[in-house]
C-alpha cells in the first residue's frame, strides 16, 4: 500500500481525485506514510476538481405559532450539483436544533466548514462552525436572542476564513449600530481557533447588513454603506492576511436607485448581482481588485407578475455544464445562458421548500470541539 505514494505526483493526485474524501480521510489510518502524505492541504489541492455540493437545510416541520416552541430540529441534505443533481445523505455528529422562529442562518463556507446561527432552548441564538464531511461541530454561544431584536438598530454579521499568517481558522463577528451616525458605526471582532478567545480587532466606518459574505481571493466581502449613508451601494472587503479594510471598486451602472444590488461568489469569483424591476443582471469581477474587469455575464428576465418583487433571484453555484442555479424565494430553479429560460428545478428526494441554502466543498479538516464559550469579548 505504501507503494502508491513512490508514483509521480500526477498520478497519486489523479487517483485521489476520483476517491470519496471520506475514503481518503480513513487512509490516514493505514500508516504514518500515509497520514503524513495526507495533510489537509495535499487533500484539498487533490479534491479542488471535486463538484461543490449544495447544502440545504429544510425544516422536518411546518411553520406553527410563534407561541409554541419548535424542538423538532433540521433535517440536513446535500446534492451534488453536477449534472445527475444526485442527493448525498449526510451523516453528522451536529446535536439536535431547537429552533423557537425557524431563525437559522448559512453565512458562509470556508475549505468545507460552514459558519451557522441557529436559536436554541430559551431562544439563544447560537454561532457554530460545521464540517459536514467529518461531522466536527465547534459552538460558540453568542448574546443575540431569538428571534434577533432590531430595537436599537444592532445588526450582526458573522463569516468564517482562513488566515495563513496565523495558521488557523477564524470567525469574524461584526456588530453594526445602524441608528448612529456617528463613525465609526462598526465593531470588529475576531476569534481564532488556535488561540481560543475574541478579541476586538478594530472599529470601522462602515454599516454592514446581516447578509450572507464572499469569500474571494484571501478577502471576506461584503455589501457596505457609510455610517451616514441611508443605502447598501459599496462593497466592502476585509482582506485577510492584513487584517484591513478597504472598498471594492465597482462598474457603472447608471441611477443606482432603480436597482438593489447583492454579492456573493460565483465560480470561484466575486459576483455582482443587480436586481432591476424587470430582471436580474450578473457581474462577474474577472480579475480580481480590477474595476475594469468586472464583465456583465447575463440579464435573467423575471417571470410575469413578479417585476417589482426585489430580491427575487440570488445565484447560488454553476453547473457542470455552465447553467446556473439561483435561489427564487425558498425554492431552486435553474437558468441556463444558452435558451434563456428559467425552470424549477426539482430533485428527488428533495422537499420542495427550504429555509437557508449554502455552497461547501467535501473537506478533511477537523476542529476540535470546544465547551461553551462566555468570555466572549477580551
Amino acid at each position: 500500500m505504501d507503494d502508491l505514494l513512490n508514483f509521480p505526483s500526477d498520478i497519486l493526485f489523479d487517483i485521489l481525485s476520483r476517491i470519496p474524501i471520506k475514503s481518503i480521510v480513513i487512509l490516514r489510518c493505514v500508516s504514518k506514510p500515509w497520514l503524513d502524505k495526507l495533510t489537509d492541504s495535499f487533500v484539498m489541492n487533490c479534491t479542488k476538481k471535486r463538484p461543490k455540493l449544495l447544502s440545504r437545510y429544510i425544516p422536518d416541520v411546518s411553520y406553527q405559532a410563534r407561541s409554541k416552541h419548535i424542538t423538532e430540529g433540521f433535517m440536513v441534505s446535500s446534492v451534488d450539483y453536477g449534472e445527475s443533481h444526485k442527493v448525498v445523505e449526510v451523516n453528522s455528529t451536529m446535536p439536535d436544533i431547537h429552533s423557537y422562529t425557524g431563525d437559522f442562518e448559512a453565512w458562509n463556507s470556508c475549505d468545507g466548514l460552514l459558519c451557522l446561527t441557529y436559536c436554541k432552548e430559551f431562544q439563544r441564538k447560537v454561532l457554530c462552525l460545521w464540517n459536514p464531511t467529518t461531522g466536527d461541530y465547534m459552538e460558540f454561544p453568542t448574546r443575540d436572542r431569538c428571534p434577533y431584536s432590531l430595537c436599537c438598530g444592532h445588526k450582526t454579521v458573522f463569516s468564517v476564513g482562513f488566515n495563513p499568517n496565523v495558521n488557523s481558522y477564524f470567525v469574524i463577528r461584526i456588530e453594526t449600530h445602524s441608528l448612529t451616525c456617528d463613525a465609526p458605526c462598526s465593531h470588529v471582532y475576531i476569534f481564532y481557533l488556535a488561540y481560543g478567545s475574541w478579541w476586538h480587532v478594530q472599529e470601522i466606518c462602515y454599516k454592514i447588513p446581516p447578509k450572507q459574505g464572499a469569500l474571494v481571493n484571501g478577502a471576506l466581502h461584503w455589501l457596505g454603506a457609510s455610517c451616514t449613508g441611508t443605502s447598501y451601494d459599496l462593497v466592502i472587503a476585509f482582506v485577510i492576511k492584513g487584517r484591513k479594510f478597504q472598498e471594492v471598486l465597482l462598474p457603472y451602472f447608471g441611477d443606482m436607485r432603480t436597482f438593489s444590488m447583492d454579492i456573493t461568489e460565483l465560480g470561484g469569483e466575486l459576483c455582482l448581482f443587480c436586481d432591476f424591476k424587470s430582471s436580474v443582471t450578473l457581474w462577474l469581477m474577472k480579475d480580481y481588485s480590477v474595476k475594469e474587469s468586472w464583465t456583465k455575464m447575463f440579464s435573467i428576465k423575471k417571470p410575469i407578475g413578479e417585476f417589482h418583487t426585489r430580491n427575487l433571484l440570488i445565484p447560488l453555484c454553476f453547473t457542470t455544464s455552465g447553467a446556473l442555479i439561483l435561489i427564487k424565494v425558498r425554492t431552486l430553479v435553474l437558468y441556463d445562458p444558452k435558451d434563456g429560460k428559467l425552470v424549477s428545478l426539482k430533485i428527488e428526494g428533495i422537499p420542495g421548500r427550504s429555509q437557508a441554502f449554502t455552497t461547501y466543498i467535501e473537506s478533511p479538516v477537523r476542529i476540535k470541539s470546544s465547551s461553551q464559550i462566555f468570555d466572549y469579548y477580551t
